[in-house]
């Protein structure tokens, strides 16, 4: 019964949802709907921009290891602008997460680095290449990597009932990230993408790159008309 009254109450943003978990006796239910529950939290404070909220969430221990470096980097982003130090502080953070939890050989380990890579661009570009070189690396050791498995997953079982939910994160995707470093070093961006092992993200990566040269060589053209 607590379950469902936990389910509602995050449904409809009810502040007694701690109240309903606690109730819970069974622990281990407990806990998988607390984390269940902390992921849907953490999406809503990215969705109102909350980085105080996306911080503690990150940081609670509730959340997979994917999950809470997806955080930070969101975190970072909306800082970015304003407190790039801040910033990098966070994707510092999520790096050491991802290295340290998330299974090396895993397509998941490889997002949370795109992602990583994908705000630090715009901070620090020296160590956005230097990610990236652990992107390919962590890709040839996960076969599963297309490139574009750019989606965030939560799943919640029960006796009764279970639940999964998924949700786009295009921060894990090779396309922007490639798209910026073709902006800076075409010729880099085209030597990166030709180490990939994989022919899928082998493929993301370089139709980033000639999305982007085609982009620059339009602007360019408008730019040129108007003139």
């Amino acid at each position: 019964i607590y379950v469902d009254a936990v389910l509602v109450a995050l449904q409809k943003k009810d502040p007694r949802v701690e109240e309903f978990l606690n109730k819970i006796v069974d622990t281990d239910l407990r806990q998988r709907l607390r984390a269940y529950v902390d992921f849907q939290a953490a999406q809503a404070a990215v969705r109102d921009k909350d980085v105080t909220e996306i911080l503690r969430l990150a940081r609670a221990g509730n959340l997979t290891p994917l999950q809470g470096a997806w955080a930070l980097t969101e975190a970072a982003r909306l800082v970015s602008k304003k407190e790039p130090g801040r910033a990098v502080e966070f994707l510092d953070e999520a790096l050491k997460e991802a290295k340290e939890h998330i299974d090396p050989a895993s397509k998941e380990r490889v997002s949370a680095l795109v992602a990583i890579a994908t705000q630090l661009v715009e901070l620090d570009r020296p160590r956005a290449w230097e990610v990236m070189l652990e992107v390919v690396k962590a890709s040839n050791a996960a076969k599963d990597y297309t490139g574009d498995d750019g989606r965030l997953t939560a799943m919640l079982e029960t006796k009764n009932m279970a639940m999964a939910t998924a949700n786009s994160a295009e921060s894990f995707d090779l396309n922007d990230i490639f798209a910026k470093l073709a902006r800076e070093d075409l010729q880099r961006a085209i030597d990166l993408a030709r180490t990939f092992d994989g022919e899928a993200p082998r493929a993301a990566a370089t139709l980033a790159i000639a999305r982007s040269v085609l982009d620059k060589g339009e602007k360019k053209q408008e730019r040129a008309s108007t003139n």
